[in-house]
């Protein structure tokens, strides 16, 4: 990060602004908060004279960027450096020591400028796949498509449509569909997910861009697909927990699973599971932390079992940001039956608003 025209890079030593005592500040992280930018990481005291350069404090605490100085003005000597409490000083420790010599791995020279490192810009990907059609009974003419999203964009500016960003189509009525995409996709996404040098109109000179995929969008089907899943009709049909789905038995009613069973807490899937399951093609691997019996002893369901199978999607998880069980979210389109929603729409434009145009006009003009 860049403040009055000094780069902030995570490791660093920064003096503070507060005039009333000069304290330090040792940088671990970014974040963003009410369009203000923070850095997370410790206070440093000066030794002034004393036996020791400098020492950290133990405890976090977070700062705000502008309030950020100048850069201490020696090389940080970790072995004249110590870690302390309110009460204690101590040796420095193991993390405080890795912090201060440990090179960011997103830190890279420029080629050919001695002391100077490119800037970085982090650009998290949203994808969303889904199947379209030339009619109305969506039988025919299918196509599958895949888009991209900035997530860092606010919400407004990241559901506009010139936003969304086309990337490949297949028609689905040939027997290929959005999975047939995945290994292509996958090889682009992890050259940007290790880093690609692109030239920065913002700052007219070449940055390191890091953009790591955030989430997968899709309807339930296709994310089953994506996480090599056999779908909602298993008896393991979650993907992110191990809930058990009741047998119904043929020709009975299909009693929904009750509140009780539904609020029960399952042992979680993790992306260790997807990928264990994912090294053996027939699926036949046992999971060691799958579901357990209600001794709380593990089952050691094979994969296949627990409805896992192999789609073709198994590249995802060459990426080591993506994680099945986390980063595809439940579309609430695909939740809510459209009938309810259809229903739920009409009762307030047609009673909750029919007495207050303002708000109608107000919800019209958002939905242009």
């Amino acid at each position: 990060m860049t403040v009055d025209n000094q780069d902030v890079w995570v490791g660093d030593v920064f003096k503070t602004k507060d005039e009333a005592v000069t304290m330090y500040f040792l940088v671990e992280g970014f974040f963003t908060l009410r369009d203000q930018q923070y850095c997370r990481g410790y206070y440093a005291e000066p030794g002034n004279g004393r036996h020791f350069q400098l020492a950290f404090w133990k405890a976090p605490a977070y700062f705000r960027v502008t309030d950020l100085a100048t850069k201490f003005p020696e090389p940080v000597c970790i072995e004249q450096c110590l870690s302390r409490t309110d009460a204690e000083y101590e040796p420095l420790t193991d993390f405080h020591s890795h912090l201060l010599t440990t090179r960011h791995f997103m830190k890279h020279p420029v080629l050919n400028r001695t002391g100077e490192f490119y800037k970085v810009k982090i650009v998290p990907l949203i994808l969303f796949a889904d199947d379209t059609s030339g009619n109305m009974s969506k039988q025919y003419n299918k196509y599958d498509s895949w888009l991209m999203r900035c997530a860092a964009l606010p919400y407004t500016e990241r559901m506009k449509r010139e936003n969304s960003l086309f990337i490949a189509t297949v028609p689905g009525s040939h027997g290929i569909d959005s999975v047939s995409l995945v290994p292509k996709l996958v090889e682009d996404l992890k050259k940007l997910e290790d880093g690609v040098i692109m030239y920065s109109a913002e700052h007219k000179e070449d940055v390191l861009v890091y953009a790591p995929l955030l989430l997968i969008e899709a309807d339930n089907p296709c994310h089953s697909d994506l996480c090599c899943l056999k779908g909602l009709k298993t008896l393991y049909c979650c993907r992110s927990c191990y809930f058990h789905n009741k047998v119904t038995p043929r020709n009975s009613p299909n009693d929904p699973p009750s509140a009780e069973a539904l609020n029960a807490q399952y042992r979680k899937r993790t992306r260790a599971d997807y990928v264990a399951a994912s090294s053996d093609p027939n699926r036949r691997c046992r999971i060691a932390f799958g579901p357990v019996n209600a001794d709380g002893l593990p089952l050691y369901k094979t994969a296949s079992e627990l409805g896992f199978k192999k789609t073709g999607a198994e590249d995802l998880l060459k990426l080591e940001a993506f994680d099945p069980s986390q980063d595809t979210p439940v579309e609430v389109l695909h939740t809510v039956m459209l009938g309810i929603v259809k229903y739920m729409v009409q009762d307030l434009y047609r009673n909750r608003l029919k007495n207050n145009p303002d708000k109608l006009q107000q919800m019209h003009n958002a939905l242009r």
